[in-house]
């Protein structure tokens, strides 16, 4: 181990190399991963993996409290295990990271199957809107996704999205005055287009500018044989053969809201 942080009522222990993927200090949509540390035939349960940002003179800041942009030079960002309270652990102890393999696979499906979905979503919303806005997704549709995302939570086998469709993308030229029956219409289209790109069993990639725990990463695949690139910093499968069926349910709770809930089989 490389530090330990005494936080009242948790341990936060970084080590120099973790396999522990930490919760997004920004847009926390995927959850850390789950596991234990063992220390001189002791186990502890990791119960977060978080963002540390740390700079110069020793000054930390944890989790959602990080004020520093990503790219900030000054500072330098690691993972920091949490661990229970009364864990007995020393800079330069010798401990095992074991992740949750399982855990970590079910995240990673929900996540690679989150972006296929939105891609879907944006290709079916293409045609409502009235003009078409600067911002396209990866295969060239008006990114919707991107510009109505409010919330978007990841979990063991699915993934729900809420968007907004106020007067802020209404001003962007987006129809969201749509019927009930035309959104079952675009849901059925949207599950269509899932099933088809699926077919191909496309391999998954992740590619980064660098080695550092914020070095810019993208997720890349084959949909409809156009290749796609996003920019994600989550874990996700390495084919589509690994995630299996893909069902998207929208629902529209108000006029000025959607829900997405994408569930793999």
């Amino acid at each position: 181990m490389v530090a330990v942080f005494d936080e009242g009522e948790r341990v936060v222990i970084v080590t120099d190399v973790t396999p522990f993927h930490p919760r997004d200090y920004q847009w926390a949509d995927q959850p850390a991963d789950r596991g234990v540390v063992e220390v001189c035939g002791t186990s502890f349960p990791v119960l977060d993996a978080v963002v540390i940002a740390v700079g110069q003179g020793g000054s930390y800041y944890m989790d959602a409290e990080i004020p520093i942009k990503k790219n900030d030079p000054q500072w330098f960002f690691c993972v920091g295990h949490v661990l229970p309270r009364g864990a007995s652990l020393s800079k330069g102890d010798e401990v095992l990271l074991l992740v949750d393999e399982n855990y970590r696979s079910a995240l990673s499906r929900a996540h690679s199957a989150a972006h296929i979905m939105s891609l879907a979503l944006n290709m079916e919303l293409s045609a409502l809107w009235r003009k078409i806005p600067e911002k396209k997704d990866a295969l060239g549709n008006p990114d919707f996704d991107r510009m109505a995302i409010d919330l978007s939570v990841i979990g063991e086998g699915e993934c729900e999205d809420r968007y907004r469709l106020g007067k802020s993308l209404r001003k962007k030229g987006f129809s969201s005055d749509i019927s009930g029956e035309r959104w079952e219409e675009l849901e059925h289209a949207v599950n269509a287009r899932i099933s088809g790109w699926l077919e191909n069993n496309s391999a998954v990639s992740i590619t980064r500018d660098g080695d550092l725990l914020m070095s810019f990463r993208h997720w890349n695949a084959s949909l409809g044989g156009c290749c796609v690139s996003l920019p994600c910093g989550g874990t996700h499968v390495s084919s589509f053969s690994e995630i299996g069926e893909i069902k998207v349910t929208l629902s529209v709770p108000d006029a000025e809201t959607l829900l997405v809930r994408t569930v793999i089989g």
